[in-house]
């Protein structure tokens, strides 16, 4: 019935054996949420409305021509695919943009056990996203300075990290931006300080590539279609947007994007989107 009822672990002898854990397993409800970002939305006045796909698009087009160059920044997500990620660095890079972030967003508990370690850093993409958007390091830090500086004046963010608020310092930067475009799933801190918001798939909706902790590159598949209907991937708004802004790009698949993710960025060089498989392949050092 197009619902998510459970998470059940994919069997993986390089990873996890046939092992999930509870939180895991569980860890489904935000499906019902009945906050889902279902449409494109434009903030007219003092909040966020509801708009037609064409008409969202042309005025975030328009914004962006505004502060195009070096003071736009792309804001990535650990909770996002690889490629998901790369789109947002290219179409920053289009529009001359130099600084990239992704946030430090998901810290639990580390704890040792004898078969297997818990780690505290929680996110499923940190080394993906990293990758793909040229960082060596999490942390929005350093966009925040620039932001205060003066030096940047808008933002593109990738969201979805509903249990992750954002802290007073990326508040108050944030504030100070004359336009942020957010892709997000449901309403969320970073959300609501859009000026722009496009409705993004969430992780059992939409196909790419993850990296766990040990640098395994593994896919993701959809499992059900996206709520709300307007809903895609991040990619996708991406590429949306890029062809608003007379871009070229020829990318019409997770798969063509993760190539040339891949002829980009060493650690990913070699590496065969159709051949990762079930069972991932790993990054090189």
């Amino acid at each position: 019935r197009n619902e998510v009822k459970r998470h059940k672990p994919r069997p993986n002898a390089q990873v996890n054996a046939y092992w999930m854990c509870d939180a895991g397993r569980h860890n489904f409800d935000y499906y019902g949420r009945e906050d889902r970002i279902a449409q494109p939305e434009l903030r007219n006045g003092g909040g966020l409305q509801a708009a037609p796909r064409g008409d969202a698009l042309s005025a975030i087009a328009g914004r962006l021509r505004d502060v195009a160059g070096d003071k736009l920044a792309g804001l990535g997500s650990a909770q996002c695919t690889c490629e998901d990620n790369y789109a947002l660095r290219l179409l920053v890079e289009q529009l001359g943009g130099k600084t990239m972030a992704v946030r430090d967003t998901h810290k639990g508990n580390a704890e040792k056990l004898l078969a297997f370690e818990i780690e505290a850093e929680k996110a499923p993409n940190s080394r993906g996203a990293l990758a793909a958007m040229g960082l060596r390091a999490l942390g929005s830090g350093a966009l925040c300075e620039a932001i205060e500086a003066g030096k940047i004046e808008a933002v593109i963010a990738l969201g979805n990290e509903l249990n992750v608020p954002l802290s007073e310092r990326e508040r108050a930067a944030l504030s100070k931006l004359k336009f942020i475009l957010v892709l997000d799933s449901w309403r969320s801190d970073l959300a609501g300080m859009a000026h722009a918001l496009l409705p993004a798939a969430n992780y059992s909706e939409k196909e790419g590539t993850f990296v766990n902790s040990a640098g395994r590159v593994q896919h993701v598949h959809q499992c059900v279609l996206p709520e709300g209907g307007q809903a895609a991937s991040e990619w996708i708004w991406l590429k949306r947007v890029s062809d608003e802004l007379e871009g070229c790009w020829d990318f019409a698949s997770p798969g063509k994007l993760f190539e040339a993710l891949a002829e980009r960025e060493p650690v990913f060089a070699g590496l065969d989107y159709a051949a990762i498989g079930d069972a991932g392949r790993m990054m090189n050092d």
